[in-house]
């Protein structure tokens, strides 16, 4: 009887401890909420089209666009007690073709009160380095749109950030551009975007937060410093002058257009 007893009371305690376990389970799925960052874009006070000559530029350019891509990384949300959470993840962005997926980025979040957003126009360090001794990098290479942000004369970095192009009227020629952003020769060249703020806005378990981002291209070229195409021509990745007034101008391209809760 005292051996069945003691299996008794094992089995008991197991039961017990699985309960547990499943308990702290269910309350941590319980706790999640969704954070969604849906990426757009306009130039100026128009949404963005491509293949139009409808927008001017500050030089004096009448100018359309014809490639959009770019990455972001390095995520953090601001809470209402003053901590950051950082979210682990880069995101790819390529609004020329019909990759729709790239529109938006969803990742699991705890529930609570937040009120900013910021984070690196560009890859962080993390995810653009070069494994010493291979050809190996550190971004997942798996993706054909990945490769095609691919710089393989680089040492310090192997993507681009960004792949801005298009064409410009400069008296009676027409002209391409191309604003690649990217590391060289030692600099990083990514755009730290710091905290964009918003409400306190408070999303409860189960809820989905929704970002949504507007990326205004024309500051690139405009604002505080005017990007002349014709000046830098169309190899700027290895023009420092050019990444520089990018990365200044960059600093203001972002803003939030509106934060929603979706129950």
């Amino acid at each position: 009887m005292k051996a069945i007893r003691l299996n008794f009371f094992s089995i008991l305690t197991i039961l017990i401890f699985f309960s547990f376990l499943y308990s702290g389970c269910n309350k941590q799925k319980d706790e999640t909420a969704v954070l969604k960052v849906i990426f757009d874009h306009k130039v100026k006070d128009r949404n963005l089209e491509f293949y139009k000559f409808i927008y001017k530029a500050k030089a004096g350019y009448p100018y359309k666009i014809v490639t959009l891509r770019y990455f972001n990384s390095d995520f953090e949300l601001y809470k209402d007690d003053n901590s950051i959470l950082k979210l682990d993840t880069f995101h790819y962005r390529e609004a020329d073709k019909a990759h729709e997926y790239t529109r938006e980025m969803i990742l699991d979040i705890p529930a609570g009160t937040y009120n900013g957003f910021s984070f690196i126009h560009g890859l962080g360090d993390k995810y653009n380095k070069p494994i010493k001794g291979t050809e190996k990098h550190s971004l997942p290479n798996t993706v054909d749109e990945y490769l095609d942000m691919y710089w393989p004369w680089q040492d310090d970095g192997q993507y681009h950030y960004m792949k801005y192009e298009g064409e410009y009227i400069a008296g009676n020629d027409t002209l391409s551009f191309k604003l690649h952003m990217g590391p060289t020769n030692g600099n990083k060249n990514y755009i730290t975007i710091d905290k964009l703020p918003f409400d306190d806005t408070t999303v409860n378990p189960g809820d989905t937060m929704v970002i949504t981002l507007v990326l205004d291209l024309n500051e690139f070229i405009e604002n505080p410093e005017t990007y002349d195409f014709n000046k830098f021509g169309k190899g700027i990745m290895k023009n420092q002058e050019a990444q520089d007034i990018l990365k200044k101008n960059g600093k203001n391209a972002y803003s939030i257009k509106k934060v929603e809760i979706l129950k």
